[in-house]
């Protein structure tokens, strides 16, 4: 198609959440995290928990690619379908959320005990017609989102604390 990138815009962050426990300081062995079990996020929950030192991608597995069986870990990795992770939290110890599902069930970003900070790749692409590029709609749109009033609704709002911050404003 003729589609181009107008803007990137944050996606809300992984994170990892618990209502079991009070910090990931209480983590031990044999314990439960949930994951998305969708083979594309599989790895960037691999890579999140890499991060946090809490799993060891195998050697010679590239990191992007990891999945559940390409790790070592001392927690016990559950994978479930990713909205449903939120809704349970009581089933397990631990839990990787995309922010998305987490304020779609009501809670805030801002109850993780860490949140990864995308790459690019995982930022949302706005896209329009070619040809529509440069229209004053689009135009305004993108002035409207760079804008400093927007800029400090996400940063005032406490849904959007903890949204990766883009490019243009750091």
């Amino acid at each position: 198609s003729d589609l181009v990138r107008l803007m990137y815009i944050p996606s809300a962050p992984l994170g990892i959440y618990s209502d079991k426990h009070g910090s990931l300081d209480d983590i031990q062995a044999g314990m439960s995290i949930s994951l998305p079990n969708e083979p594309n996020n599989i790895p960037r929950a691999m890579m999140f928990l890499a991060e946090l030192g809490l799993i060891t991608v195998n050697e010679g597995v590239d990191p992007e690619q990891a999945m559940d069986t390409d790790v070592t870990s001392d927690y016990e990795l559950v994978l479930i379908d990713a909205p449903q992770i939120i809704r349970s939290m009581g089933d397990v110890d631990y839990g990787v959320s995309f922010g998305n599902h987490v304020i779609a069930a009501g809670r805030k970003l801002s109850e993780s005990f860490a949140l990864e900070d995308p790459a690019k790749k995982y930022q949302i692409i706005i896209t329009v017609r070619e040809d529509s590029l440069d229209a004053t709609w689009a135009q305004d749109l993108k002035a409207a989102w760079e804008s400093d009033e927007f800029r400090q609704f996400m940063e005032s709002d406490p849904d959007f604390i903890g949204f990766s911050t883009p490019d243009y404003r750091r």
